[in-house]
């Protein structure tokens, strides 16, 4: 049985196609919303971070779940270290690298969320503000080593998730920081006119 009649490659390249553009798509969508709560173009609250967290973890549960088929894949026999090592599988290794290296920052920057504490809410910020990289590495492995590359409909995902991000980060980076304004300065009070001399001759008569 060749691996284009094999029912288990069918099946395990359908699921990694299926979790794999699943997990592409949530990871664009929670890197939009990040960056348009961080160019204030969105709201900050609780519910909202809370949705951009959530995405976040979705797509790193479809990740996981597109790793799992790409190591049962008996066609391309990736195997667990496959998928969690670069450039150890044989299928299209740079691309495959590209995409294992993403998986590997989206799962750092989930979990750094529950690290916030320790390491402190200015560091983590300055960290977070290189979590588009999961994107661009993630959207470079599907158009490198998915097999949907190159359709009508993969491309302008790719182009309105990408355009987004880049207008976002454009607005995060390149728009002044406001200024801060300084408190209004207490009103002076007046100062009193200081008493004048008295002449000296009236000095004398006053003591007489």
């Amino acid at each position: 049985m060749t691996a284009d009649t094999n029912p288990l490659h069918q099946l395990a390249w359908l699921a990694a196609r299926s979790s794999g553009l699943v997990a592409w798509a949530l990871a664009g969508l929670a890197t939009v919303l990040g960056l348009a709560m961080a160019a204030r173009r969105a709201d900050r609250g609780p519910a909202v971070r809370d949705l951009h967290r959530h995405l976040t973890l979705a797509a790193l549960i479809a990740l996981v779940c597109h790793g799992l088929a790409i190591a049962a894949d008996p066609w391309v026999r990736g195997g667990v270290v496959g998928v969690v090592v670069p450039f150890t599988i044989g299928y299209r290794p740079p691309a495959v690298a590209v995409g294992i290296l993403g998986g590997w920052l989206l799962a750092a920057f989930a979990g750094s969320w529950y690290l916030r504490s320790r390491i402190g809410a200015r560091s983590w910020r300055r960290l977070h503000r290189f979590a588009p990289l999961v994107f661009v590495a993630a959207t470079v492995h599907a158009l490198t080593a998915g097999s949907d590359a190159g359709t009508w409909w993969m491309t302008v995902a790719a182009f309105a998730l990408c355009g987004a991000a880049t207008v976002l980060v454009a607005l995060r980076w390149l728009a002044a920081p406001p200024r801060a304004v300084p408190p209004p300065a207490p009103p002076r009070r007046p100062v009193p006119p200081a008493p004048e001399p008295e002449p000296a001759s009236a000095s004398l008569w006053a003591h007489r």
